[in-house]
């Protein structure tokens, strides 16, 4: 079946599709000042697809430690993280906006809670190591990527640098059985990140928040047919965000890992590894646009 029937099947028992339906993305803790029925902002996209190095190597045509400070400032960041004080400044307000709703009416002004990324980063402390080797690879478009390895799989950071500062932009943490490397160069790479930025986020255990990561990946088609607007609001936005989230929430569970057997420029496939040897084909496909590569299809047979 399709991603956008696979989705819909696994909840036509429980949802009803309403207009107007809103669904919270992110942390749903309360915070200070929040105020009760405020409407959630929409997840915004991903600036680009960020690309990778893969744990233990260096994506050909990259340099190692590319970037003053940038290595410095990714391990200090991760520690950071680990300890608990992970420190939401340090993130673009672009990458807030996905992973940290508004909670307050100052909030929705600036389209982010920062409250919310403090917690969703101290959400990340438990799955973050301490300590951690930090590879980075300058990329063309002037943005760094940082890569650790860890013994649960592996932190992938997108850097950029405003103001002679740091910032990260990307951020996410593969769980144990992380599929694919990420290696090679240009848009082979970033169509590799790509897939296993969705798959590791989408596929990730519900609790751990991180489908507004895999929302940000898809592309404006996919998210309009999973998810069409129900009314005036989501027609301007080109989906329904509640609906979405809600059908990308029910991926979660099950899968241990996943294969990638074959690529051919935007077509992608491979296995779901269940418990037990259990495999389930997928095919991805992506599509490229002026944000870099999205997710314009995924299939699971």
């Amino acid at each position: 079946m399709t991603f956008a029937q696979m989705v819909s099947s696994r909840f036509a028992a429980i949802l009803v599709i309403a207009g107007g339906l809103t669904f919270a993305v992110g942390c749903n803790k309360s915070a200070p000042g929040q105020k009760t029925g405020a409407a959630a902002a929409p997840v915004a996209a991903v600036p680009g697809v960020p690309s990778a190095a893969a744990p233990g190597g260096t994506p050909a045509g990259t340099t190692v430690d590319a970037g003053p400070g940038a290595g410095a400032f990714a391990k200090e960041f991760l520690q950071a993280i680990h300890d608990g004080k992970g420190n939401p400044a340090h993130l673009t307000a672009g990458f807030k906006k996905i992973v940290a709703e508004p909670k307050t009416e100052a909030d929705t002004a600036a389209g982010f809670s920062d409250w919310a990324a403090e917690q969703w980063l101290k959400g990340l402390a438990a799955r973050v190591g301490a300590g951690l080797n930090v590879t980075t690879a300058e990329l063309p478009d002037g943005t760094t990527l940082a890569t650790a390895a860890q013994a649960t799989g592996r932190v992938i950071l997108r850097l950029t640098k405003a103001a002679g500062k740091w910032q990260v932009e990307w951020l996410h943490v593969a769980p144990p059985g992380t599929g694919e490397e990420l290696t090679g160069s240009g848009d082979a790479l970033a169509s590799r990140f790509a897939t296993a930025a969705f798959i590791e986020t989408a596929l990730a255990d519900k609790a751990l928040d991180e489908y507004p990561l895999a929302v940000s990946l898809l592309s404006p088609a996919l998210k309009a047919r999973i998810a069409p607007p129900q009314d005036a609001g989501d027609a301007k936005r080109g989906y329904n965000a509640g609906i979405l989230s809600l059908k990308m929430s029910s991926l979660h569970g099950g899968v241990t890992g996943y294969v990638v057997t074959a690529r051919d420029g935007g077509a992608v496939s491979g296995d779901l590894l269940e418990a037990g040897g259990k495999k389930r084909p997928f095919t991805l496909k992506l599509t490229k646009g002026p944000a870099g590569w999205a997710v314009d299809d995924f299939e699971v047979k």
